[in-house]
């Protein structure tokens, strides 16, 4: 399953450049991502998840245009590249289990337990 689509790329500079590899490398750190939770993403996708994959892919074809191996302030695929490092770290800080799971599922990691005193 895909989080975001090659024409919801809205970015000038790196739109023309956007090829589907790089959305399927969003979907697939988004997929590590809510692994890493333990838990089932409901659907629909939460707005989060698809900013997370977009910002990510957007990163990563920023990432394969910049100046290499040099990476220069002036190089406006590298500044693009660190704001969506950002953006991607912004987004990632946001999700939560009750975002992902929509607050129907605790993650399998945990379990609940009664404890009694004597």
């Amino acid at each position: 399953m895909s989080y975001c689509e090659l024409v919801e790329i809205n970015d000038t500079l790196l739109k023309k450049s956007m090829v589907q590899s790089d959305i399927d490398e969003g979907t697939a750190y988004v997929d590590a991502v809510v692994q890493g939770f333990g838990v089932t993403l409901k659907t629909p996708v939460p707005y989060e998840i698809k900013q997370l994959a977009i910002s990510y892919a957007c990163m990563r074809r920023a990432l394969y245009l910049s100046a290499k191996p040099v990476q220069s302030d002036v190089d406006a695929y590298e500044l693009k590249r660190k704001a969506y490092a950002k953006d991607v770290q912004e987004w990632e800080s946001k999700l939560t289990i009750e975002l992902l799971t929509g607050g129907k599922q605790q993650p399998k990691s945990y379990f609940n337990m009664t404890m009694k005193r004597n």
